[in-house]
């Protein structure tokens, strides 16, 4: 799911000149899913296709800190795995954006052995439009 908005009001002093809202939801929809195996867990990897990379920037107890590279609205879910292959996580993910680009903070269980990214080669995006009448204030 992605979104973003805009919003401006010709009377900013009255909130009661604000009576509609409209916009549109749009989504990606994957239609194949793949997986990258970056394997064990180091400081400073880095793994990279024609469709994704990510690296990875931070290792702390039960969260690893990856930059993501390119791909990140393709990107959909970590999978990490301890020494029996077992899954551990994400218990938590976290993606966001700041001056350096996006990031992706993993959090898991346990002692992560490997780790796999999944992600969406093809997507179908679709868009639902929407129209909200609001309430006036009494």
């Amino acid at each position: 799911l992605e979104g973003n908005g805009n919003f401006s009001a010709r009377y900013r002093d009255d909130a009661s000149a604000l009576r509609r809202l409209d916009g549109k939801v749009r989504l990606r929809l994957p239609t194949a899913l793949e997986s990258l195996d970056f394997g064990k867990p180091e400081l400073g990897k880095q793994l990279e296709n024609d469709v994704i990379g990510i690296k990875l920037n931070s290792i702390k107890s039960g969260l690893l800190g990856f930059r993501i590279l390119k791909g990140r609205d393709k990107l959909v879910n970590f999978r990490v795995l301890n020494q029996a292959g077992q899954y551990i996580g994400p218990s938590q993910l976290n993606i966001q954006k700041d001056d350096n680009g996006w990031y992706a903070n993993v959090g898991f269980t346990g002692t992560a052995k490997s780790v796999e990214l999944i992600y969406a080669p093809a997507q179908e995006v679709v868009s639902y439009p929407f129209e909200l009448e609001l309430a006036q204030p009494q």
